[in-house]
C-alpha cells in the first residue's frame, strides 16, 4: 500500500474483500463486493468506500471492475475465463443431472470456480454432492465406479471431492473460506436441498450478512429418475446396503491412511474426512492455505 493514512472501517472491510478474491486473481463489480462484503452496507455506501480506496492507490478500477494490483490484466483473464464457463455450462448441468441419477445420490450443486461464474483454462468442474443418510459410502462408490468405467478418469468432466448426508447438513468448519462456497454452491434440480443446506449453516451470514437466501443462484430442469437407480436403492436399501456402507468406508478410510501417511499432520482429519455423514477429499489443503494467506495479507492493510 503506497498510503498509511487511516481508512474507514467501511473502506477496511471493502479492501478486505478484495484480498481475499485478489487470491483467486478475480476482480469484483460492485454488487459482488457488496454480496461478499463481511459486513452490513448498501451498494451506494461501497462505491463512496471505493472512490476513496482508490484515491490513496490502495485500491484500483478498470472497467466496471476493482481489485488490488496488475487488475487490467486479471479483468480480461476474468473476461475470457467467463467465456470458459458459459462454455462449459451445458456439460456441467448434463453430468450433473447424471450424478443424479447415481444411486443414493439426493442432491448435486456446482463449486468451485464454475460456481463462481469463471473456469480457467486448466480448470475442472467441481460437485458439491448430497447423499441418502446411512448410504453415503454406497452413493460415492458409484460415482466413482462411472467415473473411472464411463469416462476414464477424467477430471475435467467432473470432480467430485465433497460428499454429505442428507439428514445431516451441517458444516463444521466455520470461517470465510467454507462461507463463500456454501453461499456460491448452484444446485442443479436440488433447490430444496440447498434451501435446507443454507438453513442447517445459518452461521454463514456471520461472515457473509448481505447474502439471502432468497438471492441464491440456482438450475432447475425436468429430472426423471432412472429405472437402474430405483431398482438400486430398492435392493440395497436395507441391511445390506448398511454393511457395504460400512465395508466401503473401512477400506476408505485404510486407503487414505496408507496412501497419505506422509501426510498425517493435525490437519489430515480436515483434509481426509471420512466420516458416516461427510467424505471429503482436499489434498493440497486448499482451505487452510488460502486463508493463512489471506489473513497474512490483511495484517498488512492499514486500520
Amino acid at each position: 500500500m503506497s498510503s498509511k493514512k487511516k481508512i474507514s472501517e467501511l473502506e477496511l472491510q471493502v479492501l478486505k474483500c478484495l484480498h481475499y478474491f485478489d487470491l483467486f486473481d478475480h476482480p469484483l463489480n460492485v454488487s459482488e463486493i457488496h454480496r461478499f462484503l463481511q459486513s452490513k452496507a448498501e451498494e451506494s455506501e461501497i462505491k463512496i468506500a471505493l472512490q476513496k480506496l482508490i484515491a490513496t492507490n490502495s485500491a484500483y478500477s478498470f472497467q466496471d471492475y476493482y481489485g488490488l494490483l496488475h487488475l487490467e490484466k486479471k479483468v480480461h483473464d476474468r473476461i475470457k475465463y467467463e467465456k470458459n464457463a458459459f462454455g462449459h455450462h451445458e456439460t456441467s448441468v448434463k453430468h450433473g443431472h447424471i450424478i443424479l441419477n447415481i444411486p443414493f445420490v439426493s442432491g448435486v450443486c456446482i463449486s468451485g470456480s464454475l460456481s463462481k461464474g469463471v473456469m480457467k483454462d486448466d480448470a475442472d468442474i467441481d460437485y458439491f454432492i448430497f447423499a441418502k443418510s446411512g448410504k453415503i459410502w454406497l452413493a460415492k462408490f458409484f460415482v466413482k465406479a462411472y467415473k473411472f468405467l464411463i469416462l476414464k478418469n477424467r477430471k475435467e468432466l467432473f470432480c467430485t471431492n465433497y460428499f454429505i448426508s442428507d439428514e445431516n447438513l451441517t458444516i463444521e468448519e466455520q470461517n470465510l473460506y467454507t462461507a463463500t462456497e456454501l453461499a456460491t454452491l448452484i444446485p442443479i434440480s436440488s433447490k430444496n436441498l440447498y434451501d435446507q443446506l443454507l438453513l442447517a449453516n445459518t452461521w454463514y451470514k456471520t461472515y457473509l450478512p448481505n447474502i439471502s437466501i432468497d438471492d441464491t443462484n440456482y438450475i432447475e430442469r425436468p429430472f426423471n429418475k432412472s429405472k437402474i437407480k430405483r431398482w438400486t436403492e430398492l435392493i440395497l436399501n436395507n441391511p445390506l446396503g448398511s454393511i457395504l456402507n460400512y465395508i466401503i468406508r473401512s477400506a476408505s478410510v485404510l486407503r487414505n491412511h496408507l496412501k497419505y501417511n506422509n501426510k498425517k499432520n493435525k490437519d489430515f482429519e480436515l483434509m481426509y474426512r471420512s466420516t458416516f455423514d461427510q467424505i471429503k477429499v482436499h489434498d493440497s489443503n486448499h482451505q487452510k492455505n488460502t486463508l493463512r494467506k489471506y489473513n497474512s495479507n490483511i495484517t498488512k492493510t492499514p486500520a
